[in-house]
């Protein structure tokens, strides 16, 4: 008994040209979908559940939009025209994986080319890069209807990175000492050095050295990211190679609570939890708070059009967030 090929999900539709911009965002969304376009105006999806309630969704989308479309169920009448619609299917999805792996090889390549020299700074990049790489894997597979064998290629590579990561990542955290416990009477008066355009690591950073460490500080902003070439201008804070900088799993508002024993404030525990959820991106505290907070220090940052600007507002900032958290 020949078995029938599986249903396939048709979407037809008409858009006058005058709705150019309902058109791209059809378009968008199809490609989201990961639907193959057959040609003008027809896209197929495997039939089932989801891939229909999708095609559903866009067909009320581009009539209410003032165009014309159709859902139906289709059969190809033969199986090598299943057989090539299947082909087209797994040829898109071929292009995304062959990007995907030329990224994640690119990103071995310069964790191989580091050697151990790799700094804090690059690795927290490549890792940033690394999750969001993972992100468009899993992109890719919600689309991935006919997978190949490029999809487990991926997975390896992906694993790969992240083995390399973590093996440089824990040679770092072993190599790196944190401070010794420092006495607050040797720190006053200083100039603090650290990195232009300030986010929340090295603004959180600043008011805490300027509120509990050293009221009197001084900061200066440049445009290296390496304390070795500032030593002799300052105290380098949040920079590669930094003494208060990140260490293990720390960021630098975590390693300056500790190097000055500030850490049974429960109030600056709960802001350093903050700040870390923001700056590691690894949810270690899961702090709800977070991407709030991150998204009024960007506005901070927008908003001001120098550092000393931002440290301003940014110190005012900090400083009733403690407060809040005092009270709370």
């Amino acid at each position: 008994m020949n078995v029938k090929p599986p249903e396939w999900a048709l979407l037809l539709f008409e858009l006058p040209a005058s709705l150019s911009n309902l058109r791209v965002k059809m378009w968008r969304r199809l490609q989201k979908i990961g639907a193959l376009n057959l040609k003008n105006g027809a896209y197929v999806l495997p039939s089932n559940a989801e891939t229909e309630e999708d095609f559903a969704w866009l067909r009320q989308a581009i009539i209410d939009g003032g165009g014309q479309a159709m859902l139906m169920h289709a059969r190809t009448l033969t199986s090598q025209d299943h057989q090539d619609i299947i082909r087209q299917f797994q040829e898109l999805r071929s292009n995304d994986y062959k990007e995907l792996l030329d990224d994640l090889t690119g990103i071995k390549a310069k964790i191989k080319g580091k050697a151990r020299d790799i700094s804090n700074e690059t690795l927290r990049e490549l890792s940033e890069s690394f999750k969001s790489h993972q992100e468009r894997r899993s992109e890719i597979q919600k689309t991935d209807f006919f997978p190949t064998r490029q999809g487990e290629e991926v997975n390896q590579a992906l694993e790969s990175v992240r083995h390399e990561l973590k093996s440089r990542s824990e040679s770092k955290t072993v190599a790196s000492k944190l401070p010794g416990k420092q006495e607050r009477k040797a720190y006053q008066g200083k100039t603090w050095v650290t990195r232009k355009n300030m986010h929340v690591d090295r603004l959180a950073s600043a008011w805490l050295i300027r509120t509990f460490i050293d009221p009197k500080a001084r900061f200066k902003f440049v445009e290296g990211k390496s304390a070795k070439s500032v030593t002799s201008t300052g105290i380098p804070f949040d920079m590669t190679d930094a003494e208060f900088g990140h260490h293990g799993e720390d960021c630098s508002f975590e390693t300056l609570m500790k190097a000055f024993g500030l850490t049974q404030d429960s109030a600056l525990n709960s802001l350093g939890e903050i700040v870390h959820d923001i700056d590691i991106k690894d949810g270690k505290f899961g702090r709800l708070e977070a991407p709030g907070i991150d998204l009024s220090v960007r506005s901070l940052r927008n908003e001001c059009k120098s550092d000393t600007k931002l440290l301003m507002e940014g110190c005012r900032f900090f400083s009733a967030l403690y407060g809040g958290l005092k009270s709370s």
